[in-house]
């Protein structure tokens, strides 16, 4: 019977009870990726860097993508900027997301190289009341939900240019 050799699969570094740094690699023993993580003097995540190679013989790293975050007194704010340089991709992306003070997206902005797409939600009582989506220069998408008394989703109404398009109704036993 023939067992396969163990390896190590992941790696976690700690700092003052703060992760610092995760590795995980291939099976073949090579590093698959590695993401950095720092923090502020009030032990906030601010900023994570997220290297990735596995797909390469050699097991060389480059940047896949660099993650801030910033707080305030209404939630927090989160940049990610993909590399465009990396191998086999030349395309821009970054993406925005805002989240309010109960940890729940209030609006994402998506970039890359020919457009930007924008979703923006609105919440009531903890429910996603509406969403509302712009993909590049189209009309509006919108998105509104309605929810039973035991704050279960009952109703989800989709609209395009403000025109009913499709209604999908929930029910439970």
């Amino acid at each position: 019977m023939y067992c396969q050799e163990k390896y190590l699969a992941q790696e976690w570094k700690y700092e003052n009870d703060k992760l610092i740094e995760l590795i995980t690699y291939t099976y073949k023993k090579g590093k698959h990726t590695k993401k950095n993580y720092y923090y502020d003097g009030n032990l906030n995540l601010i900023k994570q860097i997220d290297s990735t190679g596995w797909y390469f013989s050699n097991g060389k790293l480059f940047l896949d993508s660099t993650t801030e975050i910033t707080y305030n007194d209404n939630g927090k704010n989160v940049i990610i900027m993909y590399n465009r340089d990396k191998p086999f991709s030349n395309h821009y992306y970054k993406k925005n997301i805002a989240y309010n003070n109960n940890n729940q997206i209030i609006k994402r902005e998506e970039n890359s190289d020919n457009q930007i797409d924008i979703h923006e939600f609105v919440y009531e009582n903890s429910n996603l009341k509406f969403q509302k989506i712009k993909y590049g220069n189209n009309d509006d998408i919108k998105f509104e939900y309605s929810y039973n008394e035991k704050g279960l989703i009952k109703e989800q109404k989709h609209f395009i240019k403000n025109l009913l398009v499709e209604i999908e109704r929930y029910y439970y036993n």
